[in-house]
């Protein structure tokens, strides 16, 4: 029996546009439907190491150039969007009521310019509605404005039926419509309650007139940090929450005066205040944080604030009879770190590659998705375990610092490699199944899902802190046995510096200590940290390089 499409997409967000373009770009035959139209808000608006990373191999893997684009600042900014921020580096300061202010407590995470270049903090307004359009101009259909009201999954087809009684079949339904996932809702996904460990409540909105932090210390405050804070998705940490401030306005190039701002909250101690308005809200906790307020004198929000009671979700399963749930239409956990578009990007990966061998099968038997369930399950667990042991931390600024050490080694060191490697290699052979199997990892989800002994210091990381929160350990036990592990587990190199709690400020601009890390990789690392260096072309490394000197030279 035919149908009208091969796939069916609801929603036309970053992910089910991303993956859109990839199926219609081989040929299938795919509808994007969505209740609402671009241009729309959306959060998750910074990109980290993985998110670029995976962003240019599926460009790479399926021949769109637009995606390669879209996974560099500079050419995002040149190609697709002047209103995008730059993202120099992850900074982290830590807010204390029982001491004075003081930068000494703090950390940055400079992104390499020489083995990376710049991350950005995307409008995603303009890059939603980029992508979608690629999505329709490789031969997606996009349906806005249309709201689906019935689903029926049948056993050889799905058919949708939207609130004007509009009929579409389709053999299989990727459901990418976020938390209101109507199949979820249908099919009775969710975990109820859910089984994250994570509490945190949101209140956030676009804001003008937001003054760069750099600019609002004064005398003693002023401290030397590798890169400008304004520069950074920057973070205000404090016990019990934190405080996102992305700014679009942070470069010469922009031509957005906007700032993205977001204040998460332990529901369970500080549960949604009644009679007053989100906005509110934050002007009273600025009030109680008048460091962090200097930043707001005279901005004002663009946009209404939204407030969400618990962030956290999830699901059972993602997968079933001719359907999946895609991205955040499966779970979501907090915006720290931000993982979420990270995590879409792999998502999309896993299921791409899968969904375009069922199609040409013509067998979509649930078995063939579970690699991709089981990637998105470990995506959302191993998440909730980052962000519930960062919070747990924040309480003392030690633990903390101790703690993202830990993330700093599976975000920014060793997980590159791996994706570094498969660049090269496609490079070299411009064979696509040099990116199969990715996704078949033994710890998927994990910032670095490939390595035992990472996943050994992830592990009795995240267990000393929980038992901080329970009352078993101290915050200073704690702290002392999380360094000692990294630092027994050498799989870093010394050079970077990660191993020695003093070092607050990563700059990662160095070419010695780029140099060295590689020789030290190559030569004296542990067995299992050489096999991942043992891919990487030595003339390859220097001429990719010497390249991203260059462009950060034209950036200065």
């Amino acid at each position: 029996m035919g149908t009208d499409y091969d796939v069916a997409i609801l929603g036309s967000g970053i992910s089910g546009s991303l993956l859109a373009a990839i199926l219609a770009k081989r040929g299938a035959r795919v509808v994007m439907i969505d209740a609402a139209a671009h241009p729309k808000f959306a959060v998750g608006e910074s990109t980290v190491g993985h998110t670029s990373s995976m962003l240019e191999l599926l460009g790479m893997q399926f021949d769109i150039p637009e995606f390669v684009q879209l996974s560099t600042f500079m050419g995002a900014r040149k190609h697709i969007a002047s209103a995008i921020g730059i993202k120099r580096g992850f900074a982290f300061i830590h807010h204390d009521k029982s001491r004075p202010f003081d930068l000494d407590y703090s950390n940055q995470l400079v992104i390499s310019p020489i083995l990376h270049g710049p991350e950005a903090h995307w409008y995603r307004q303009d890059i939603d509605a980029y992508v979608a359009h690629i999505a329709v101009r490789y031969g997606c259909d996009l349906k806005q404005q249309l709201r689906v009201k019935d689903i029926d999954l049948g056993l050889d087809k799905v058919t949708l039926v939207s609130e004007r009684n509009e009929r579409i079949t389709c053999r299989y339904l990727v459901d990418a419509a976020g938390p209101n996932s109507p199949v979820a809702r249908q099919q009775a996904l969710r975990d109820t309650p859910t089984r994250c460990k994570t509490h945190s409540r949101s209140i956030f909105t676009h804001m003008i007139g937001v003054k760069p932090f750099d600019d609002v210390l004064v005398g003693a405050e002023r401290k030397p940090s590798p890169v400008p804070w304004f520069q950074c998705t920057l973070h205000h940490i404090f016990d019990g929450g934190w405080l996102w401030v992305i700014p679009f306005n942070n470069h010469k190039w922009s031509t957005n005066p906007l700032c993205s701002v977001g204040l998460q909250l332990d529901p369970r101690r500080w549960p949604v205040p009644e009679g007053i308005t989100p906005e509110q809200e934050f002007n009273a906790w600025l009030k109680e944080n008048p460091v962090v307020e200097r930043q707001f004198v005279g901005a004002r929000a663009v946009r209404e604030w939204v407030s969400v009671p618990r962030l956290q979700y999830s699901s059972k399963r993602t997968i079933g009879h001719r359907y999946c749930l895609l991205g955040h239409a499966a779970g979501f956990i907090d915006p720290l770190f931000s993982r979420g578009l990270a995590g879409t990007m792999m998502s999309v990966h896993s299921l791409s590659l899968r969904l375009l061998e069922a199609l040409k099968d013509d067998d979509f038997d649930v078995s063939r998705f579970e690699t991709f369930n089981r990637l998105q399950q470990g995506l959302l667990n191993h998440n909730d375990e980052l962000v519930n042991s960062a919070f747990i931390a924040f309480r003392d600024f030690e633990l903390w610092n101790a703690f993202f050490r830990v993330w700093v080694v599976g975000e920014a060191a060793l997980d590159f490699l791996r994706l570094l490697k498969a660049k090269f290699q496609f490079k070299e052979t411009q064979d696509e199944r040099v990116f199969h199997g990715m996704d078949e990892v033994p710890y998927p989800g994990l910032l670095c899902p490939d390595d035992a002994a990472y996943k050994k210091l992830w592990d009795e990381s995240v267990a000393s802190i929980e038992a901080v929160e329970r009352g078993e350990m101290s915050s200073e036990d704690a702290t002392r046995f999380i360094v000692q592990g990294l630092q027994h587990a050498q799989i870093v190199s010394p050079a970077l510096g990660l191993t020695d709690p003093s070092r607050h400020h990563f700059d990662g601009s160095s070419v010695t200590d780029a140099l060295s890390a590689f020789a030290w990789g190559k030569l004296s690392a542990p067995e299992s940290i050489k096999q991942r260096y043992a891919g990487l072309p030595a003339g390859g490394m220097l001429r990719m390089m010497m390249n991203n000197i260059v462009s950060a030279a034209l950036r200065s």
